[in-house]
């Protein structure tokens, strides 16, 4: 019997085809998808990695629980009664990807990783002396320590080496450009595109990661996927060309992502078991479109506050003279690091034009996260909303949206 799942990862039947130049699946692979329609979590499962979700990844005394609603599949429920500015949801990405302000940040966490000083500094072509800086430090924790290297050699810096560790155990021992020379070629490509497919292939390296080591642990094909995916398994996903545009910007994206698949495929291929259809069947077009989909349908965007505007900020809180760091004021290192990320509870959380929560940028944040808030009175039980649009909008152009 035909399990349902409420997510559909590939959107319809027939899309987990795999390319002519892929390795072909085994017959009873490529038999499981499409009985399936394409779907590799079950209702079960995906309830049962909420469950994990909801007990694991949620801080001691966190306000919101996911669930399901009628109608609308997954969604993000409040424990507790809430007030207008209360705190909703801080939660860290299971994936990021920065685009402004890479190089300055940890390629894991994405916490800056240099001080205010140094920036402002470097910007200035000067050593600069901060005004109180010395007291911002003492509240800021103190000095940062010097990057830690990729042990790959590929030039990544990371925060520290927790950061290092995960992010090699993670993903990075995939996608290290040093150590797998074709991934250099996948990130040129990636890069000009500009589509999220890094983010994308960090999402591919993740999952084949979690895939082989239980497989290692004697998991089958099948149940060491529907394993791997399961902390994907959140977002919904669809076609990522399957949007009101022309038809020749919807076969350029066709075409981009087929390009980016094949690229990353031939990097990466030393990594995939011969005898494993399910590991080849994540490097087809098919799958990258799906991900790249739930992308544009969940992700949330991510700012991470410069350390210079969190000093000119901590300043400013002082109401001290401004002459004193106006010449800060208009550096281009104030600016905050800007990405994309994937949160496993915030993508639970439905649109409403009407919501009851919304995106906070937080001033004092290090890393990169998602802060939600409330915008009105919240009653235990009630689902947790945010818009996906701007409300500001008129009803026609929202419902285009």
């Amino acid at each position: 019997k035909a399990t349902v799942s409420v997510l559909n990862w590939f959107g319809r039947a027939g899309l987990m085809r795999l390319p002519a130049d892929a390795s072909p699946a085994p017959r009873r692979a490529r038999r499981w998808r499409v009985n399936q329609n394409g779907r590799w979590v079950s209702e079960g499962r995906a309830v049962r990695y909420l469950a994990r979700v909801n007990t694991r990844r949620l801080p001691v005394g966190a306000r919101v629980a996911a669930g399901h609603t009628a109608g609308k599949g997954r969604g993000l429920f409040a424990t507790t009664s809430l007030e207008p500015g209360d705190a909703v949801l801080d939660e860290a990405p299971l994936c990021a990807e920065v685009e402004d302000g890479e190089e300055e940040t940890c390629r894991y966490c994405k916490k800056w990783l240099s001080g205010a000083d140094v920036l402002a500094s470097l910007e200035l072509g000067e050593r600069v002396r901060l005004p109180g800086y010395d007291a911002f430090l003492a509240q800021a924790g103190g000095e940062r320590p010097l990057p830690t290297p990729c042990r790959g050699g590929c030039g990544a810096q990371y925060c520290g080496e927790p950061c290092e560790r995960r992010a090699w155990r993670e993903y990075h021992q995939v996608l290290c450009p040093r150590r797998v020379p074709g991934v250099r070629a996948f990130n040129s490509h990636a890069i000009g595109e500009r589509h999220g497919f890094r983010l994308a292939a960090q999402v591919v390296a993740r999952v084949l990661v979690r895939h082989l080591a239980r497989r290692a642990k004697g998991a089958s094909p099948a149940d060491a996927l529907k394993g791997a995916w399961a902390p994907f398994s959140s977002a919904f996903r669809g076609v990522w060309w399957d949007v009101p545009e022309p038809a020749a910007v919807r076969t350029e994206m066709r075409e981009g992502c087929g390009v980016s698949v094949g690229l990353l495929r031939r990097a990466v291929r030393r990594f995939l078991p011969l005898d494993d259809g399910y590991a080849a069947a994540l490097f087809t077009v098919s799958t990258f479109s799906s991900i790249l989909s739930s992308f544009e349908l969940n992700n949330l965007d991510v700012f991470v506050p410069s350390p210079l505007h969190q000093y000119l900020h901590w300043y400013e809180a002082l109401r001290r003279p401004p002459r004193k760091v106006a010449a800060f004021q208009g550096l281009s290192a104030v600016a905050p690091a800007r990405g994309t990320a994937f949160y496993a509870l915030q993508s639970c959380a439905n649109h409403s034009c009407a919501p009851n929560a919304e995106a906070h940028t937080d001033v004092g944040a290090a890393r990169a996260g998602c802060h939600l808030r409330a915008l009105r009175h919240i009653a235990p039980g009630e689902e947790i909303t945010i818009s996906y649009i701007d409300t500001e909008q008129p009803t026609a152009a929202r419902q285009a949206d």
